[in-house]
């Protein structure tokens, strides 16, 4: 009875039910794509799905520019009308970098022949809309977390999966199979803002249609530490995650990274859902308790304790079964893939431990830091695939490529106590 006392006791926490709604849904609509995976990949070739991962590739870095950053900026302030300025201020920076990405379909042929895919200039001209509904759902996403509108997240999270793969379904069984994915794409993301903007967050989202400009400009200035130290961590993040892809190719082939881009998959996928929710119930709850002048420390350590608690076992069996679990899994030719794995685990530890602690960066208005701390892990990971280059073996560069991951992590440890410290020493 004391034990189911004490579930319901933490299920009642605020920050454990919020992260269940968002990690529930990240979960389902993760599942509900990877089961329609087989049918889209006998419906499409393996051309059209290399057309839609460059033309998203592309779009997400577009979407960088589309915010600014500015819509991280929506839950900080502590009075509504200067949140609702924020929300504006990545607005207009919106439809600036989204009619620029659509003028510039003009010149599509010769930003297809840069890629040396001539099939890009067909769905280039999408790229403007996939660009803004990106940008609005970033925004439409912060201004929720700040309302802690959480179910409506959720139902946008599983409206978009949902819509996506039966759009790309729908597209190919009408023969429209070169930009198929592409449309898929961007009509499930039409269904689920939509979605998102009918019903009960209409209540949620009456405040944004206020418009006042002098606030806006003054957001704009307030927060300028996210164009400046935010966007430009965001794209060396970026770059940083296609190291591997743009430097390694070259010199041990495409089977070799083939392997390593599956393994990356299989274990960043559920770890960033977890992290993604994580940080953004973080960011809502540590913004309550500042503007409460109330400590945070329990809350984070807490959490670092539980964590440690459920994940080590786990990692320590998941270390043991990994390769023959990929080869049975996969196929027997994967087996490299678990042992790759194996060598992110102490990686992916740190990952969950202290990456959903980059929201005290926001809150203390430290972006200057986090910017460093993308910097210094772009630097080991470059050196680490350097050096294993230079050693001409695959297995010691993914090694050295994900210590240098785990020591990026560490070394960030010691500057959010920092922060944790200085506040509550100042309450």
């Amino acid at each position: 009875m004391k034990i189911l006392h004490n579930i319901g006791k933490v299920s009642q926490n605020p920050v454990v039910r919020n992260a269940s709604k968002l990690l529930s849904a990240n979960v389902l609509a993760q599942l509900l794509g990877l089961l329609f995976y087989p049918i889209l990949t006998r419906l499409y070739a393996p051309a059209d799905f290399g057309l839609f991962n460059l033309f998203i590739g592309i779009g997400s870095i577009l979407t960088l520019f589309g915010t600014a950053e500015y819509h991280y900026s929506i839950a900080l302030p502590k009075d509504e009308d200067k949140a609702v300025a924020c929300f504006h201020v990545g607005m207009m920076c919106l439809v600036v970098v989204s009619v620029l990405c659509g003028l510039s379909s003009l010149f599509s042929g010769i930003i297809a022949g840069w890629f040396n895919t001539p099939e890009l200039e067909g769905v280039y001209p999408l790229l403007g809309l996939f660009v803004f509904m990106s940008g609005l759902w970033n925004l439409l996403n912060y201004w929720l977390i700040r309302q802690s509108g959480f179910t409506r997240i959720s139902v946008y999270q599983l409206t978009l999966s949902g819509g996506n793969v039966v759009s790309k379904y729908a597209f190919a069984r009408v023969g429209c199979m070169q930009g198929g994915l592409v449309l898929g794409a961007i009509v499930g993301q039409v269904i689920a803002t939509v979605s998102c903007l009918l019903g009960k967050s209409r209540g949620l989202l009456s405040p944004l249609w206020r418009v006042e400009r002098a606030a806006v400009k003054t957001m704009a200035m307030a927060y300028r530490n996210y164009p400046l130290y935010s966007l430009p961590r965001v794209l060396i993040n970026n770059v940083g995650a296609h190291l591997p892809v743009l430097l390694l190719t070259p010199v041990f082939g495409t089977a070799e990274l083939g392997l390593f881009g599956m393994a990356i998959t299989l274990a960043f996928r559920p770890i960033n859902m977890v992290v993604s929710s994580l940080y953004q119930v973080f960011l809502q709850q540590s913004g309550e308790r500042l503007h409460q002048c109330r400590r945070i420390s329990p809350m984070l350590y807490k959490y670092m304790g539980r964590m440690s608690f459920v994940v080590l076992p786990v990692f320590v069996l998941l270390y043991v079964v990994l390769p023959d679990l990929t080869g049975w899994l996969l196929g027997a030719e994967w087996h490299t893939t678990g042992v790759y794995i194996r060598m992110m685990l102490p990686w992916l530890y740190l990952t969950l431990l202290l990456s959903p602690m980059g929201h005290l960066t926001d809150l203390f208005m430290k972006q200057r830091w986090w910017l460093g701390f993308e910097i210094l892990a772009f630097v080991l990971r470059l050196f680490g695939l350097l050096l294993g280059m230079w050693q001409g073996c695959m297995s010691a560069t993914i090694g050295y490529y994900c210590l240098a991951g785990a020591l990026s992590y560490l070394l960030q440890l010691p500057c959010y106590l920092y922060l944790i410290r200085r506040y509550e020493h100042q309450l």
